[in-house]
Order: C-alpha cells, then sequence, then structure tokens
C-alpha cells in the first residue's frame, strides 16, 4: 500500500499530512523555518519520505479561483523545485502531485479550530486528493 505526504507549503510554515492507508489523510505537525533557509524544510520532507516510505507527495498550490498563478505559487513552484532536486540526491524520486488549495486554509481553521491551521489544511488537501483517485 502507497503511503502519501501532503505539504501546503509556505515560506516560513508548512504543514505536513500523511495517509498510509490511501483512504485517510491525518495532521503530521507543521515545520518552521526562518527564510531564506529552507535546507530545514527539505530535510524534514526527505526524512518523511523514507521514515513513511513515501511514494507520492501532493503539494498544495496557492492558485486564484480559476487556477491562475500569484505571487505567492510562484515561490512555491520554487521550493518545489528545490525540494525535487533534494528528493533526488537522496535517491527516492516520490511522485509530486501539484493541486490548487484555494480557501484550504480557510476551510481548515472553520473545520478545525482546535488544530494548527496549517497541517490541518495538508490534511484537507490531501483528502481532497485521496477521495479524487477513489
Amino acid at each position: 500500500m502507497s503511503s502519501y505526504l501532503a505539504l501546503d507549503l509556505g515560506l516560513t510554515r508548512t504543514g505536513v499530512a500523511l495517509s498510509e492507508s490511501g483512504i485517510v489523510a491525518h495532521p503530521l505537525g507543521v515545520i518552521t523555518v526562518t527564510p531564506p533557509h529552507r535546507q530545514e524544510l527539505l530535510e524534514k520532507v526527505c526524512e518523511y519520505v523514507k521514515e513513511y516510505g513515501v511514494e507520492t507527495i501532493v503539494i498544495g498550490i496557492p492558485l486564484t479561483r480559476e487556477d491562475e498563478s500569484t505571487e505567492q505559487s510562484t515561490k512555491v513552484q520554487a521550493i518545489i523545485d528545490e525540494l525535487e532536486s533534494a528528493l533526488k540526491v537522496q535517491g527516492t524520486t516520490p511522485a509530486l502531485v501539484k493541486v490548487n488549495e484555494f480557501g484550504s486554509t480557510r476551510a481548515a481553521t472553520q473545520n478545525h479550530p482546535q488544530l494548527d491551521d496549517n497541517a490541518a489544511a495538508a490534511a484537507l488537501i490531501l483528502q481532497a486528493y485521496l477521495d479524487e483517485q477513489a
């Protein structure tokens, strides 16, 4: 069975969620970094990939409702490019799937006020992806 990791990438806080069943996503936590030092983020994601045997990483891209790029989505794409390189260096090549995460943080805050909004947003992003695959 495949493990899935989801990232709600931010410049300082990245929400992380996991699904080992491929059916249900749950928040895993938040990775906090100080820009422009993303090495910690890349290392932690690589650790999760190895630890959980992740085969697919679902990454939320902050596009508009109409799937158009934003200034933030350009910054997030740069992080994704760095992550892809870091994973290759480590010899792991999970599939990277990008999805529009429009409204995910707002939905996370409303639906899961007891959870960190970044981690909850990552879980919502992953659950939506898993539901589409079913």
